[in-house]
């Protein structure tokens, strides 16, 4: 019985929240400061998206010859469903519903299918036609079907993330590309169809203007052996109304450019390490500027070029559990975790750090003596791994090992932060750009707000290190199992972390009067509130897996994990009344940050500071309970 989700976006909807928060302690933060330069910034940002922000999820499962359809409404806004079908072998079951579905309603359909002619494994396509802004979207999604007898198609399928502005092409790689077939939204037409060895293109166009939209799309590639008919399906993302250059630009310096700066500065980093003989002063400050621009080339180099890498690996491998994997990374590096990054950020950082971090290290840096810098003392320990072709010993010490540690850090979460924080600020424009003064709209925008917030605060906390702001980092995470508990919550692994926990337990959906619902979306809306509320206490020290001092200011000063607290009771919210998450997925939920929570309190333990905060602030979640 095939039960899975697919979801469609316009533009980014979010969860709503309230009007209202805790001014008082807002303003002890300073967040009072910042946040009205935010807003009037947003509304006067232009904005080149259309119709209202709708976050749909269709999802359909079969027992035997019924089919049941789920349909649910996670926006702000109300939407208006056309008509609802189901596909099979050819054979298509259509309901017209002209209803509309109020935000977060849900809706049921049922169908009575006939079996397919032949046994096997088939997919099954349900197809949802909605209105927005007067203009007709659609979404599918598609599960395998199976009859009497599964039946897999032995063949490789990877279709890749697809960005079209008006038209495009999306490249679907197989071992037998001549089967392959797409299904895509209704509005995404395929004008013609490219068969190569090893991959086909279809070259699609979409009829839709002036919507920027992001579905999930299907590859099915179809084939009867024996008497039954197999198949196989892969799904991935089509971006429509987005420009190209999104996608396919990732940064502006040429990788070989970028390869030989790193090599220059790598060199020079190896000559200055060899001679310089004091710990302070100009020849310690040069090193210290090589050994971080080597570091940022490279990796620059590196992620420009790792989706390339990564194909090429594809190309070479044909287990199966392994081109998952590495299809799921090269996704990530190519999606929109990593787009705005190159489109808007990486050659202006780059620029940034080549003309300003070497008169800062020497005005402002020449405090800490070369022999402690961690990037230079990584960078020693790099270089002396030809020590051992000599038979002498690896430079390594505490140092080294920091370095080591914030760089993974660092190269980790600033690509995604720096392009939340674009993201996000696209879609706080959208939102601002169709404000209106009622309860969901309100909500909507406060909540998007405070993600906002939080984003940014996070984005700044990893990118500047500064003894002025306090906020060095004083140790990172040293445990392997710190790291994974912490990496689980955040793509690539997400994709497949939580699905342990994807199965269901018990059914928590209910209908609830319109009172408890408004109460529990204000609830939510708090929580989210709350949650802002520490990031904003962290201000500057604000990163993961690092400590940089602690923090008993804000929320902090009742519990030592305040974000942590309202991100569980606000899961368990829309888990329970809003019947977003299954019992299986909370209780992951609850699982993971516990032992993400049990983790940082062992890494922080080890500062005699955080003692002390732990003897003042007993209770870990619930202030006087846990």
């Amino acid at each position: 019985m095939p039960k899975s989700k697919a979801d469609t976006y316009l533009n980014k909807a979010v969860i709503p929240c309230p009007p209202c928060f805790f001014c008082q302690r807002f303003i002890k933060e300073g967040v009072i400061i910042s946040l009205p330069l935010v807003i009037v910034f947003l509304f006067l940002f232009p904005t080149c998206s259309f119709g209202a922000d709708i976050k749909l999820s269709l999802t359909h499962r079969s027992i035997n010859d019924n089919v049941i359809v789920g349909i649910e409404n996670r926006s702000s806004v109300s939407v208006k469903v056309e008509t609802v079908s189901v596909e099979l072998d050819k054979k298509k079951y259509k309901q017209t519903f002209n209803k509309t579905i109020p935000p977060h309603g849900k809706r049921e359909f049922f169908y009575k299918i006939e079996y397919p002619s032949l046994p096997g494994t088939y997919p099954l396509t349900a197809t949802l036609r909605y209105y927005n802004d007067g203009t007709t979207l659609s979404l599918k999604h598609v599960a395998m079907f199976n009859y009497l007898e599964p039946a897999g198609l032995d063949t490789t399928c990877f279709p890749e993330k697809a960005t079209i502005h008006d038209k495009g092409d999306i490249i679907v790689k197989s071992s037998r590309p001549d089967i392959l077939r797409l299904i895509l939204p209704d509005e995404v037409k395929i004008i013609s169809v490219s068969t190569f060895p090893g991959k086909r293109i279809f070259h699609v166009k979409t009829s839709v203007a002036g919507f920027r939209n992001r579905y999930t799309f299907f590859a099915v590639a179809e084939e009867v052996v024996d008497g039954k008919h197999h198949s196989i399906m892969r799904q991935t993302v089509l971006e429509t109304g987005f420009k190209n250059t999104v996608s396919s630009k990732r940064g502006n310096l040429p990788s070989s450019i970028l390869l030989a700066q790193a090599l220059i500065f790598l060199f020079s980093s190896w000559y200055l390490l060899k001679t310089c003989r004091s710990e302070t002063g100009f020849s310690a400050t040069l090193t210290k500027y090589t050994s971080r621009m080597f570091y940022i080339t490279f990796f620059y180099f590196c992620l420009k070029n790792i989706h390339t890498w990564l194909d090429f690996s594809l190309s070479l491998i044909s287990w199966d559990p392994a081109n998952y994997l590495l299809g799921v990374m090269r996704d990530n590096f190519t999606g929109p975790n990593y787009n705005y990054f190159f489109q808007y950020f990486i050659d202006y950082y780059w620029g940034a750090c080549l003309l300003l971090s070497f008169p800062y290290l020497y005005y402002c840096d020449s405090d800490k003596p070369l022999c402690r810098d961690k990037y230079s003392c990584f960078l020693k320990t790099l270089l002396s791994v030809f020590n051992l072709f000599r038979g002498k010993k690896i430079y390594w010490n505490y140092y080294s090992r920091l370095g080591m540690l914030t760089i993974g850090v660092k190269v980790f979460y600033i690509p995604y932060l720096v392009s939340w924080v674009i993201n996000n600020t696209f879609h706080q424009s959208n939102l601002a750009a169709s404000f209106r003064w009622d309860l969901q709209t309100v909500n909507s925008f406060l909540v998007a707000l405070f993600i906002y917030t939080d984003t940014i605060i996070y984005s700044f906390g990893y990118l500047v290190e500064s003894k002025f702001l306090k906020n060095r980092i004083k140790s990172v995470e040293p445990t392997f199992f710190g790291w994974v508990v912490c990496l689980w919550c955040y793509p690539p692994f997400n994709v497949f972390s939580f699905r342990l926990f994807d199965y269901p337990v018990i059914n928590i959906a209910r209908e609830y009067p319109l009172w408890a619902t408004t109460a529990m979306t204000c609830a939510v809306s708090l929580l989210w509130g709350v949650f802002t509320w520490a990031s904003v206490a962290l201000g500057f020290k604000a990163s993961n897996l690092t400590n940089r001092g602690i923090v008993s200011s804000g929320p902090y000063c009742f519990v030592r994990h305040p974000a942590y607290s309202a991100k569980l009771l606000l899961w368990l919210i829309q888990g329970v009344f809003f019947a977003r998450f299954g019992v299986g997925i909370l209780l992951g939920f609850i699982l993971i940050y516990f032992l993400r929570a049990w983790t940082e309190e062992r890494h922080l333990s080890l500062d005699p500071e955080y003692i002390k905060y732990k003897k003042k602030v007993p209770w870990k979640f619930i202030p006087g309970v846990f």
